[in-house]
């Protein structure tokens, strides 16, 4: 039985977003990006002409500043989900429990402001252009995803047969949002509600990021059931991943191992293409000097790593790609994930119903 996979728009998180958007070109900070899209674009004119309503902004003040940034826009947006949606805030108070305990004593406090907040937000920009262009662009979002379902589908039933995970997801419904036209920070995102998970993505037509985020639903779950069990192996996952993968998640061994698992298996092993220096220069093969800057242009992550290394043009790249690699990519994880994923499908020759899970549990126990 085939996991359900819905496409329909959350409001709460379309707001939040834009509300992430106003607030950040009104009152700047020194963390996150604004994606300058034409949407993004006149979402920025708007707020500079008509200001951004109070009572989100408080909402945002208190919890950026209040608590110091422990609450992140990835937690906020958790509460966002919420909205018109009564039916999650039990998972949603057992998330916080888990990772943000310090704000559990105020669950009931950020939750109802969160949604009140909301509520005055979408007052705010009820029947203006703004609203308008969004709604539309949001509907003409929706009939492109459902486009895309059917090879979406194809793409996930072969990721559950490899992974031998049919089980694991039988009973969930994965509801993918439109295209978040206003991203803060993260390109993409899963969040978890029991048996309901909400799929985000910042790319209109990036099958392999809905795909990266669908394989987080029993991907993470496996991880985090296995390094409970092995404190040794936190130590190791934190120090055989590359400097970029921790860059982007921090030394959290469970975030480090779950991503790696599912980068190494979309992004190299799917397309038999080894975490190597020779495929690093491959990716990386600058025409000329003006695809090069046009690439640092478009990718900030990139250009800060290069310009650490004092690389500011494409020949001096040339000459440094392989400290480049060693400095960001090399990435021993990776690597050894690779070869797990080809030991795991040399298993299943013999033995069809081998699951992932055991398998992974003994492999890397002893990393």
């Amino acid at each position: 039985m085939m996991a359900k996979i819905i496409i329909k728009n959350e409001e709460g998180l379309q707001l939040m977003y834009l509300a992430f958007l106003a607030y950040f070109t009104l009152y700047p900070k020194p963390w996150g990006r604004i994606d300058q899209n034409p949407l993004a674009k006149k979402a920025q004119m708007y707020f500079l002409r008509n200001g951004l309503d109070q009572e989100i902004k408080n909402f945002l003040d208190f919890c950026f500043l209040d608590f110091q940034n422990y609450i992140g826009e990835s937690t906020i947006t958790y509460f966002s989900l919420a909205y018109h949606n009564p039916q999650r805030k039990l998972s949603l108070f057992k998330f916080i429990k888990k990772n943000k305990p310090k704000i559990a004593p105020f669950f009931n406090q950020i939750y109802n402001a969160c949604l009140k907040s909301l509520d005055s937000f979408k007052k705010s920009i009820e029947n203006s252009s703004l609203q308008k262009q969004i709604q539309k662009a949001t509907q003409k979002d929706i009939l492109n995803k459902k486009s895309l379902l059917p090879d979406l589908k194809k793409v996930i039933k072969e990721d559950l047969k490899f992974f031998n995970a049919e089980e694991k997801v039988k009973e969930t419904v994965f509801i993918i949002t439109p295209t978040n036209f206003f991203p803060y920070q993260f390109d993409a995102g899963s969040y978890f509600f029991g048996k309901e998970i909400i799929i985000i993505s910042s790319e209109p037509n990036n099958l392999n990021l809905i795909e990266h985020e669908f394989l987080h639903a029993f991907i993470t779950p496996i991880v985090e059931k296995l390094l409970a069990k092995n404190f040794n192996l936190q130590k190791n996952v934190i120090n055989l991943t590359s400097q970029k993968r921790k860059k982007t998640y921090g030394n959290i061994a469970s975030h480090l191992l779950s991503e790696e698992l599912i980068y190494t298996y979309i992004n190299n092993f799917k397309i038999k293409q080894t975490p190597s220096y020779d495929n690093f220069l491959k990716n990386y093969s600058f025409k000329s000097e003006r695809e090069f800057q046009e690439f640092l242009k478009e990718h900030s992550g990139f250009q800060k790593r290069c310009q650490k290394l004092k690389i500011n043009n494409l020949h001096s790249f040339q000459k440094k790609s392989k400290l480049f690699f060693d400095t960001y990519e090399k990435n021993i994880l990776s690597e050894i994930i690779y070869q797990l994923y080809n030991h795991f499908q040399n298993k299943k020759e013999n033995n069809p119903d081998l699951k992932f899970e055991r398998f992974l549990f003994k492999y890397l126990k002893n990393i």
